[in-house]
């Protein structure tokens, strides 16, 4: 029965329009590919490109809702913008599902996977400028692995998919936010349209004008509406959208409610406009996620609302902001008032929400003055303080201008309003019942309530508690109808006061009274005398409960009163002194010990954070207090300026602490808007999505590839860092215990550390020589230390990734003394820790080359103005042609410069390109493919320049002719060159060119002495030209004709082979062409199978006999068993022996080759992707041999190869490596051997 005939699994799965889409071959395939599927790859994608900037996906799958939105998305954020696509959804599952239903559904579960439905999607796209396919195709593959990994992993298929769509959306904004130059100027309407002649399903289809993630919006709003997605059809013309979407409900029936499609067509266009936002959001898939919910409440019962969303840019970006910002403010107030939410950022006045600070206190009390019972006084006073709280935030979060300080003022001036207006009504309610409390002599006794803490410092914070003290002046007794003491009166007073003020939230505007004298023991209310008396000398108070006056500041009551007890703390406090520091130092200990946990930093608590700061300021301002008056102030930026004016405290010192108490504020007030809760101070998990919504609620966004989560980390531990400094420089070594949280910038910084902790330090980062890197250190941070700090913080997490930290670090530091201290222009000391400071990917690319190869890190240093080229992305992420690369060069060296100055301009022009591959490779890993292609096209550049330069200074007759062609054999030949291949050439010139006969040997012999000769900036090339026919013994030059008489009469088997490789590279294009043409169809005509067995086999004994010898030196992964030339030598003889059937498989480049082999059914699929992967491998481990020393070497020592593999596969360790290296040139052999043993 013809093959055509068999009925397909995958068609019977599949809907019928399916079989009509995918040629029956390509279906086969897919039949096979779904058999596969299983717990640990529920997932097949197939990638091939269609020209080098198009490239098709054929993903196939089990079906998980919103899949389809995953994959547009992901496609999205590797560059590939779709064009063009087909997405199918099984009609039935591959199995039946089980008889009895299971309580969850787990995608780890193999008869839960083969019981869904499947799904075949392709996309046709193209890829945005600067990828190519083979590293594109890379980044595809890794991105769809740990999306499936979620997947897989989690405990149920709703976690996981919420996990990958949170993922996802992050990567989504962070894509949006560094390509702002892909986003639309403005927002291209949307049409939505109804297809009613579908029954089966419900149809609609979008037109628009192409923007990027596109699909990925519209898929998410459909996702978010609980549709699944069935058929998709997607046709892109010139810039013009036009999809088919086909779609049921969750139970599967097309939805034909008129009021829930207009719903859900509105819904995709706003999302679709939306989606372009959610760069802003802190947390991009809240934002979506309550954006649809928003919707629909807003459009249950706002007409207006779309054209309200639509016709205003602003307000999306505004929402973005909001609805990812925070659980609380969600919950507590955005969710609750949805219904004012869009009018009102639509009508924002000019000075933002909230009440200008002026206008607080007579706001609330004409507002109170509506209320007639207590009661509802204090429920107006509340909604009021909690509105007002809201709109404080909105200006804060929507208003880039208002910055922390400004945070902190305008909540400040909150609090003592709400504080103000809560004691006057309790004071109105006490007296009208109680009377006036008088003193004995019959006067009013005053009262003042006074701020403590953050309150007191006008520093409050979102989720700030409120730390208050009430002190009365004078005992006696109240004047009304039931008189009660003062003490009484004023505890009561006190009372019913601060439980007038209700938190929202704990920990948010929470009244804490805890700072009163003798603490919670203590009466709320404390009389003047008795507040001397618990803080004077000899009283109970202990050193920290003093120290906390330093911040006191009256916020309500007597302003006589308050000005009084304020003098009276500066006398207890400022000129008593009568602090003990190790009540301080034990205070402080305690707090580490039981606020902080093992393995995680607390932003307050933690050494180095917020409370070290302010313990050290306020005990510096009790140290100089009674000397310098003006240092007497609760607030701490003031008194920091106040001990530099006063030349206690240098500029830079002040400035530092001053940036370090608003950033810590900043975390902390970012900790409490992400969590809702004002004790929960830990920084989340690194690397927990969590982390990196924190860090962009802060402000963070992704730079430079480095995480906005990275970059917070960072500023954290360098702040922290100079936080400890600070203390120990002005409070001794011993104010803090030791920290296991010490980093580099303490080290850096100077602060005092144990030779076992400095020692903790440089492990961290794998360094072996402590005392080298100590030095190495030194030097870099000797000049600019502050600099240098955070630089060293983000060189520490590449350190300790690289396979050798101390060679990296050794070679920074001989790069950074090679700079000029200080210029006006170019590169410096100063400016290169500038340029790692706001563009941290560069230490990155840096310290990996500076490990991986001596010879690039002694060429760069060498050259150190090219590191800002190297590190720009367009030069990284381009990849060059010969168009682009011959120009450069001969503008870097025209024909007209004497030959040795042209040979270093060459030197020159190769070094520099020679990095750039290099950073490519080693710090971006593009495909092996893309780097020998590329170290091909140089060497082509370079060969074509300096032909043209030897035959004008040989043959000038010529003027400009070449009559002279070079052909290549060998890597040059295959496009496959190493960093240190040979050149093998083969010069071809023009029959009849016998005038120029010797010009053109001697400017053949320029040419090669250019290439070959060692400068102090080394050679350009080996040339070998004894391929040549004869040999050594022939002629250099041969003409075509005399090429084609020695093929047809005195060639070998192994020279047909080697022709294979045989290419044009410099010189007369057409009559390499045409010679080439002649070969190829005269090998195809005398090739014969047993010869090509004969000599693969003598030439492969040959070589074993010569390397074997070897073997106790290391492995010769190139010449040993199962090295390169099994692979090279076994796919030549199979080109050789199918070509006579297969012209295309002449083909010099070996992973071609083994695809054509594979096309062709000579291989089969999984041997042509073993022998690929093992090709590649080898390939790899060839460069770092040969990039660690621009050596030509293929040798594997037999020791000491653990730094090798690490440059290979940091992952991998020596067992590891060895087993696999084994296991490849295991298989190669058995290649070879198959394939060469063999009579067929």
């Amino acid at each position: 029965m013809p093959d055509d005939t068999v009925a397909l699994l995958v068609d019977e799965l599949m809907p019928s329009h399916y079989a009509e889409s995918f040629p029956r071959k390509e279906r086969e395939e897919h039949d096979q590919l779904i058999r596969t599927l299983s717990e640990q790859q529920p997932y097949e994608v197939k990638v091939h490109p269609v020209s080098e900037k198009i490239g098709e996906v054929c993903m196939i799958s089990v079906d998980v809702p919103g899949i389809f939105s995953l994959y547009c998305g992901l496609l999205g954020t590797t560059g590939f913008n779709i064009r063009a696509g087909s997405v199918f959804t099984g009609i039935r599952p591959l199995e039946p599902p089980a008889a009895s239903p299971r309580r969850r559904y787990s995608l780890s579960r193999q008869d839960r996977i083969r019981t869904r439905r499947l799904i075949i999607d392709r996309f046709t796209g193209v890829l945005e400028e600067g990828k190519d396919f083979s590293s594109w195709k890379q980044e595809l593959e890794h991105k769809l692995a740990r999306t499936y990994r979620t997947l897989i992993e989690a405990p149920s298929l709703e976690e996981g998919i919420a996990r990958a769509r949170e993922e996802l959306a992050l990567e989504v904004a962070r894509y949006l936010h560094t390509h702002r130059e892909l986003l639309p100027p403005y927002m291209y309407p949307v049409l939505v349209v109804h297809d009613e002649t579908v029954q089966e399903y419900t149809r609609i289809r979008v037109a628009s004008i192409d923007t990027p993630f596109f699909l990925y919006a519209l898929g998410t709003a459909l996702h978010l509406n609980n549709v699944s997605v069935e058929n998709v059809q997607i046709a892109t013309v010139g810039t013009q959208v036009e999809d088919i979407f086909d779609f049921v409900d969750s139970t599967r029936r097309p939805i034909t409610d008129p009021h829930l499609l207009r719903r859900l067509k509105l819904s995709l266009m706003l999302t679709k406009h939306f989606t372009y936002f959610i760069a802003q959001a802190p947390d991009p898939s809240r934002a979506l996620i309550r954006f649809e919910h928003l919707l629909q409440e807003v459009l249950s019962r706002q007409e207006s609302a779309p054209e309200l969303l639509l016709s205003d840019p602003r307000l999306l970006d505004e929402l973005a902001v909001l609805l990812g910002t925070s659980d609380f403010l969600w919950e507590e107030f955005v969710r609750l008032h949805y219904d004012q939410l869009l009018p009102f950022l639509k009508n924002r006045p000019e000075k933002g929400f909230s009440t200008p600070p002026e206008e607080l206190g007579t706001a609330l009390r004409t507002l109170l003055s509506q209320g007639t019972t207590l009661e509802e006084k204090k429920r107006l006073l509340n909604e009021w303080k909690n509105r007002e709280l809201y709109l404080i935030d909105l200006d804060h979060l929507l208003m880039w201008e208002q910055d922390f300080r400004m945070l902190s003022e305008r909540l400040t001036l909150l609090a003592e309003v709400v504080v103000q207006a809560a004691m006057e009504l309790a004071w109105e309610e006490m007296t009208n019942r109680y009377g006036v409390p008088r003193t004995v002599a019959g006067m009013e006794a005053e009262w003042a309530v006074f701020g403590l803490g953050k309150l007191g410092g006008a520093a409050l914070g979102y989720a700030s508690d409120l730390e208050l003290l009430c002190v009365f002046s004078d005992q006696g007794r109240t004047d009304g109808p039931e008189a009660i003491d003062n003490a009484e009166f004023f505890e009561r007073l006190f009372r019913q006061g601060t439980s007038l003020i209700e938190a929202k939230k704990e920990g948010i505007f929470q009244v804490d009274l805890r700072l009163r004298p003798h603490g919670d023991a203590g009466p709320l209310a404390c009389s003047l005398e008795s507040f001397v008396r618990y803080y004077g000398k000899g009283g109970g108070a202990h050193s920290a409960e003093r120290l906390a006056l330093v911040r006191m500041r009256r916020v309500a009551g007597s302003t006589v009163l308050g000005d009084r007890v304020e003098r009276l703390r500066d006398e207890l406090v400022y000129e008593a002194r009568s602090i003990d520091m190790e009540e301080i130092r034990s205070l402080r200990a305690k707090q580490i010990a039981h606020k902080t946990r093992p393995g995680t930093y607390n932003v307050k608590f933690s050494p180095g954070g917020l409370v070290d700061i302010e313990y050290a300021v306020q005990i510096l301002q009790i140290r100089y207090g009674a000397e310098i008056p003006e240092v007497r102030t609760p607030r701490i930026h003031v008194a920091l300026e106040v001990l530099h004016r006063r030349g206690i405290l240098k500029a830079e010192e002040a400035d530092h602490i001053v940036e370090a108490y608003y950033f810590l504020r900043k975390v902390i007030n970012g900790l409490r808007m992400l969590r809702g809760n004002a004790l929960d101070l830990e920084l989340p998990e690194r690397g927990s999505l969590e982390y990196e919504h924190l860090a962009r609620r802060i402000g963070y966004r992704m730079k430079d590839q480095i995480s906005a989560a990275d970059q917070l980390r960072y500023d954290i531990e360098a702040h922290t860092a100079y936080v400890r400094t600070f203390v120990e420089r002005h409070l001794g070594d011993e104010a803090l215990p030791p920290t296991p949280s010490a980093s580099i910038a303490d080290l850096v910084l100077g602060a005092h550390l144990a030779p076992p902790r400095v020692e903790g330090i440089l492990s961290r980062a794998h360094l072996a020589d402590s005392g080298r890197a100590l030095r190495n250190i030194h030097t870099l941070t000797s000049e600019h230390p502050t600099h240098a700090a955070y630089a060293l913080l983000v060189a520490w997490d590449v350190l300790r990734a690289l396979p050798d930290p101390d060679m990296a670090l050794n070679n920074w530091e001989r790069f950074y003394t090679t700079l000029p201290s200080e210029t006006s222009e170019g590169l410096s000391r100063k400016s290169h820790f500038t340029q790692i400071l706001s563009q941290p990917g560069r230490i990155d690319i840096l310290l990996k080359t500076f490990s991986a190869s001596q010879y690039l890190a002694d060429t760069l240093i060498g050259s150190p103005h090219l590191f800002e080229w190297l590190t720009d992305p367009k030069t990284i992420h381009t990849t060059l042609s010969a168009d682009t690369l011959l120009p450069d060069l001969q503008g870097r060296a025209p024909l007209s410069l004497e030959e040795e100055d042209f040979s270093e301009a060459l030197r020159r022009f190769k070094q520099r390109h020679l990095l750039r591959i290099g950073i490519r490779d080693i710090c971006f890993h593009y495909p092996l493919e893309t780097i020998t292609r590329e170290l091909s096209l140089l060497a082509e550049a370079i060969l074509t320049h300096t032909l043209a330069y030897a035959l004008s200074r040989t043959a000038p007759s010529l003027e400009g002719r070449s009559p002279l062609a070079l052909l290549a054999f060998g890597k040059l030949g295959g496009g496959e060159l190493n960093y240190s291949s040979d050149i093998d050439l083969l010069p071809l010139v023009h029959p009849g060119e016998e005038a120029h006969r010797e010009p053109l040997a001697e400017a053949l012999r320029l040419f090669t002495r250019i290439l070959t000769v060692h400068t102090s900036t080394g050679f350009l090339y080996r040339v070998d030209y004894r391929l040549r026919p004869f040999g050594e013994k022939g002629l250099l030059i041969h003409d075509s004709m005399m090429l084609r008489s020695y093929y047809e009469e005195d060639a070998s088997p192994w020279e047909y082979q080697a022709a294979l490789k045989l290419r044009g590279v410099a010189g007369d294009e057409r009559l390499s062409e045409e010679f080439l043409s002649w070969l190829k169809e005269h090998v195809r005509s005398r090739i014969r199978w047993d010869e090509v067995r004969e000599w693969n086999l003598r030439l492969r004994h040959s070589a074993l006999q010569q390397y074997g010898r070897g073997l106790k030196k290391g492995i010769n992964i190139k010449q040993h068993e199962g090295g390169l030339r099994d692979i090279e030598f076994g796919v030549q003889a199979l080109q050789l022996k199918h070509l006579p059937d297969a012209p295309d498989l002449w083909c010099g480049n070996t992973l071609t080759a083994l695809d054509l082999l594979v096309r062709h059914g000579i291989l089969g699929e999984e041997e042509g992707r073993t022998l690929s992967q093992n090709y590649r491998t080898l390939r790899a481990l060839e460069h770092v041999l040969q990039l660690m020393e621009n050596r030509q070497t293929h040798t594997l020592p037999s020791s000491g190869i653990l730094p090798i593999v690490k440059r290979l596969d940091p992952s991998l360790d020596e067992e590891r490596f060895k087993t696999m290296l084994d296991e490849i040139m295991h298989y190669n052999r058995d290649f070879f051997r198959r394939t060469l043993e063999t009579t067929a």
